[in-house]
């Protein structure tokens, strides 16, 4: 599991989403990218693997690649980047990918789904990245042929780099299966990013849990929304998964091996735990805006409570006061020496025995 997918930079780098509304009056299939630009250009890395051995080559050109596919050797295509439409168009030619599928791989807003064609399976998947509170989710797109397969990023990341570790490990037995294994090992590690990103959350949940019992306020409420924001972006990039896990054991053909589907299967289930759990995160949430508004609740009623006992407590006072103040002449006390000493004895003595009573009540 990558902890920078949780805390990373990359993710930072993006500018201002490009709406769908730039394609409004265009016909289907014009390459224009929509989403996140994360990076101006587009390049390529070639990685080309069997049982002898792994070669990789980063920013290669079509003329590598088409050698690749040549020499009988499985391929590894990862894009960088999708804003450079000449060059995705020109993959598209050499793998023959219709324009509507180049037009999903750039239109970075599309719910995760999986397609299958004639040749070839196109998965759309959601990678997800944790900043603080705020999720920001990557759309990888996956080609699979018999004996290649491309990946399309939309930036230059180290998030894949523990598969390219794998690869190239001595022995390695990803390198002598075949590239549907590969096609698995990478939505394993999308999913399993999942879980940090979970377990990231949980512990803001739990933090802003004993916050919210011990001081309440605006602050804690502002938090608890963005975390409801995220569980509902997450859940948006997960829910699409286990459909997608699903079908793919289910295709038949050569592109998915039988020695494969076990481990896919494996997946499938770790979609639904995160499922679950996400369900759970969000109950739990809600749970904490009923723990928020109780703790606001219980706050006024102490004040109110407070300030009732007070002016319950001077309410006698005002009226001793009120009578010694009406200034009659025929007033036995006014002229009194002790009146005065008196008045302020009743005052305290009719106080006090206000305050017993409350206690005694409990009301204090």
């Amino acid at each position: 599991m990558l902890m920078d997918g949780v805390h990373g930079s990359e993710g930072r780098k993006k500018k201002h989403p490009i709406s769908r509304s730039v394609k409004t009056g265009l016909p289907p299939g014009v390459l224009v990218p929509v989403g996140h630009k994360y990076s101006e250009t587009t390049f390529l890395t070639l990685i080309t693997y069997d049982a002898t051995g792994v070669d990789m080559r980063d920013g290669a050109d079509m003329g590598h690649v088409k050698a690749a596919l040549a020499s009988g050797r499985k391929v590894w295509l990862q894009v960088h980047g999708l804003h450079g439409t000449a060059l995705i168009q020109e993959i598209g030619e050499l793998l023959d990918l219709h324009s509507l599928v180049l037009e999903d791989i750039v239109n970075t807003d599309q719910r995760p789904k999986i397609e299958e064609f004639e040749s070839f399976l196109l998965l759309v998947l959601k990678k997800v990245s944790l900043f603080g509170t705020e999720v920001d989710t990557e759309q990888v797109s996956i080609a699979l042929y018999p004996n290649l397969l491309v990946s399309f990023h939309e930036q230059d990341s180290d998030f894949f780099l523990p598969i390219e570790g794998r690869l190239k490990a001595q022995g390695s037995k990803m390198a002598q299966r075949g590239v549907d294994y590969l096609a698995y090992a990478i939505i394993d590690l999308i999913v399993d990013n999942y879980y940090v990103v979970l377990d990231s959350l949980t512990g803001e949940v739990e933090s802003l849990e004993t916050s919210l019992m011990l001081t309440p306020n605006v602050e804690h409420l502002a938090h608890l929304q963005a975390l409801k924001r995220t569980s509902i972006r997450l859940r948006k990039s997960i829910w699409p998964m286990r459909e997608i896990l699903g079908r793919i054991e289910k295709i038949d053909g050569d592109l998915i091996n039988d020695s494969t589907t076990p481990y896919l299967r494996d997946v499938y289930d770790h979609t639904v735990q995160i499922v679950e759990n996400i369900e759970g995160f969000r109950d739990l949430l809600s749970g904490l805006l009923d723990i928020y508004l109780s703790s606001i609740s219980n706050r006024l009623n102490e004040v109110m409570k407070v300030l009732t006992i007070i002016s319950t407590v001077f309410i006698p006072m005002t009226f001793i006061a009120g009578i010694y103040g009406m200034n009659f002449v025929h007033m036995p006390e006014l002229s009194w020496k002790y009146g005065y000493y008196l008045t302020l004895a009743a005052m305290a003595a009719v106080s006090g025995v206000m305050v017993v009573f409350f206690k005694r009540r409990k009301w204090l």
